[in-house]
């Protein structure tokens, strides 16, 4: 491969190398969807929080105002808040 080539691709190749950026920063406001015990889908908001296992795993959970923490993996339609929810605005 010809040396400018080379280089023309090496931008591509460092951006592969990369680690993937994490889609729920620590302390990040996010609104979900929960399909809770009743079945119902229930909307909810809340703030990533973090925990280590005692196997040392990195465990993401959601805790919503009222003291509730729920798994990421069981919650849908996950979003960041937009800005007028972040304000304190309510949203549609």
């Amino acid at each position: 491969m010809p040396s400018s080539e080379k280089e023309r691709l090496r931008p591509l190749f460092a951006q592969l190398n990369q680690p993937e950026p994490d889609p729920f920063p620590i302390g990040q406001k996010i609104k979900a969807r929960l399909q809770h015990f009743t079945g119902q889908w229930m909307r909810l908001i809340g703030e990533v929080v973090e925990f280590l296992t005692d196997s040392g795993d990195r465990l993401l959970l959601l805790r919503t105002a009222d003291g509730w923490e729920y798994p990421l993996s069981c919650l849908e339609d996950i979003q960041p808040l937009s800005w007028s929810e972040r304000m304190g605005f309510q949203g549609t």
